[in-house]
């Protein structure tokens, strides 16, 4: 038997895990009842779970000066399905309480950082549950429970499969008391850490469909384990499960994966872009969030050539408008050849229209729609914004 640490979890899955034998120990992060109760230090547990089912809301209908805002709310007692259409996303009326809402962390007592250390430094495994409940009234702030924040996007999804490891762990995620189906709840971006959070985190996607939608997450955080996996029918039996498995669990994760060819292959093709490609589009790749790779791509070269534009001539412009103005051959900011020569003017048109076509043919598409992509092509296209970085870093300032 072991100990489990319960973060924002519902006395009835606690009440489940100690029936199993289990110590448990329930504090609160404050996104069950709107305050802080965390003085048991994280590292000395075997387990951290974070299952809420019944978040603590605020109403964003009713916000301004007397109301809610940023760091004040109170808390509705009845939670309603009401909601509002924004972006093209459903956004919910009554919204979970926001980080910065909560009470702060007191001295003496325990916050997301010392979870974060428990996970990546004391090598304790974690489990949050994305119960559909709270991830469709997180809109604009995931929970901080763990010091690392996803963002997601709602969808409905009847197939499904568990991947890599997961699925020979926890087979029974695939039987009556696994997943809840339908999957609603889209892992829509690469995990982030809070600044003060550091460690280096590799991600695999466990729970897939066809069409690429992940899921769930295995994440690899510094010495230690974090499943992000969708809401389960019986939450404390998966928990009991991982506990009677929990040797099986670290030594399965922190097997070196064996470098194949395609490994090779890869690296040397991570090794041909430019550093700025790489810094934000390897982790998404890698995480299979193939066209969201593409997309912080070639954000990232509309904006290096935004702030060169602006510092230049105080104006801002953004995607083909700004790069038909940047490039322009009669009077451009970043020169890429000799206009006195035909060849310098051909090269500069060329290129102003291969930058204006990559933000309106592949940057816009990949921005304003749910666009599925297959390695091959996304590579290309991490190929091309790589070049255009390249060119970006050979252009002279006009």
């Amino acid at each position: 038997m072991g100990r489990v640490l319960c973060i924002d979890a519902e006395p009835e899955t606690e009440a489940a895990i100690r029936t199993a034998g289990h110590t448990v120990s329930s504090v609160e992060m404050g996104y069950r009842t709107g305050k802080r109760n965390f003085h048991v230090p994280p590292h000395e547990y075997d387990l951290i779970v974070c299952d809420l089912k019944k978040p603590a809301c605020f109403d964003s209908t009713h916000w301004g000066p007397g109301a809610n805002d940023n760091f004040h709310c109170v808390l509705v007692k009845e939670l309603t399905n009401g909601g509002r259409v924004r972006n093209e996303e459903l956004i919910m009326n009554h919204q979970l309480i926001k980080e910065s809402q909560l009470p702060k962390v007191l001295p003496g007592t325990f916050g997301p950082t010392d979870v974060f250390r428990a996970i990546s430094h004391a090598g304790v495994p974690a489990i949050i549950f994305v119960n559909f409940e709270w991830a469709r009234r997180a809109a604009f702030d995931f929970p901080n429970w763990v010091g690392i924040r996803w963002s997601f996007r709602r969808t409905r999804s009847l197939k499904f499969s568990v991947n890599g490891a997961l699925s020979s762990i926890i087979p029974e995620l695939s039987t009556d008391i696994g997943f809840r189906s339908p999957l609603e709840t889209v892992i829509s971006d690469v995990p982030r850490m809070s600044r003060e959070c550091k460690a280096t985190i590799s991600v695999q996607p466990v729970v897939t469909n066809a069409v690429g939608d992940v899921f769930g997450q295995l994440l690899q955080v510094g010495g230690g384990v974090l499943l992000l996996i969708p809401e389960c029918k019986d939450s404390a039996a998966i928990i009991n499960l991982v506990m009677s498995r929990l040797e099986t669990l670290k030594a399965t994760m922190f097997v070196a994966p064996v470098k194949s060819e395609g490994d090779t292959a890869m690296a040397a093709f991570w090794s041909l872009l430019h550093p700025e490609v790489v810094r934000v589009a390897k982790t998404r790749f890698e995480s299979n969030h193939l066209a969201d790779a593409v997309e912080a791509a070639l954000k990232e070269v509309n904006d290096r050539v935004k702030r060169l534009y602006k510092g230049k001539t105080g104006k801002e412009l953004d995607g083909a408008d700004l790069m038909w103005k940047t490039f322009s051959p009669n009077q451009p900011v970043l020169l890429l050849g000799d206009l006195l020569t035909a060849t310098g003017k051909d090269m500069q048109q060329g290129y102003m229209e291969i930058f204006a076509g990559a933000m309106i043919g592949i940057r816009n598409p990949k921005a304003h729609a749910n666009i599925t992509i297959d390695p091959r092509r996304a590579v290309h296209f991490l190929y091309l914004a790589s070049l255009l970085m390249f060119k970006v870093d050979e252009a002279k300032l006009v």
